[in-house]
C-alpha cells in the first residue's frame, strides 16, 4: 500500500470515529448541574440579625468595602444565606456570603429555625437572598499618637419573614 493510500485510509478511520462519537454524545458539553433557586426576602429595614464570625472574615469583607478609613463604612448590599449541612461544628449552620465571599453565619439559635424552614419554603437547597449592611473598619490615629481601629461587622435584615 502506498503512502498516499495509507494516509487516506487513516483519514477515513479518523472521520469515522469521529462521527461515531459524536453519535454517542462523546465531545459535547454536559449540561450544567441545576443551580439552587434563589429567592429575595424583604425586610422591615431594621437590620436587626447581626452575623457571628466576621472576625475570621475581616480580609474579605476590606475586599468587598475598602480599605479602613477615618470614617469607616456604612454599606449597604445583598446577601446570600447558604445551608451547609456538612459544617462540622453544627449541622445547622448556615454561612452568609456577600459578593461570593464567605463573610459569617447566622448565629446558631437562628439558623436551626431557618433550616427548619426550608423545607416548607419548597426546596430544602434553597439560597435565600437578603438585604445586608456592613459598618465598622474605621482606623484612626488617637491624640497619643497611636492608631485605634474598628473591626467590620455584618448585620442583615431578615427574620421579620421567618414564619412565612
Amino acid at each position: 500500500m502506498d503512502l498516499v493510500a495509507q494516509i487516506a485510509l487513516m483519514v477515513g478511520f479518523g472521520v469515522a470515529l469521529w462521527v461515531l462519537a459524536r453519535a454517542f454524545g462523546m465531545g459535547r458539553p454536559r449540561p450544567a448541574a441545576r443551580a439552587a433557586a434563589v429567592h429575595q426576602l424583604e425586610g422591615d429595614g431594621d437590620f436587626e440579625t447581626d452575623v457571628v464570625g466576621e472576625s475570621y472574615y475581616q480580609d474579605a469583607l476590606a475586599e468587598i468595602a475598602g480599605p479602613k478609613t477615618k470614617a469607616g463604612v456604612d454599606l449597604d448590599v445583598k446577601a446570600r444565606l447558604v445551608p451547609e449541612p456538612d459544617n462540622p461544628h453544627d449541622a445547622n449552620a448556615v454561612a452568609v456570603y456577600i459578593q461570593g465571599r464567605k463573610v459569617g453565619h447566622l448565629p446558631r439559635d437562628m439558623a436551626a429555625e431557618w433550616v427548619a424552614t426550608l423545607p416548607r419554603r419548597g426546596d430544602p437547597r434553597r439560597i435565600v437572598e437578603v438585604d445586608a449592611n456592613i459598618t465598622g473598619g474605621w482606623r484612626r490615629e488617637r491624640r497619643d499618637g497611636k492608631i485605634s481601629e474598628g473591626s467590620f461587622g455584618v448585620s442583615l435584615d431578615i427574620f421579620d419573614e421567618l414564619d412565612d
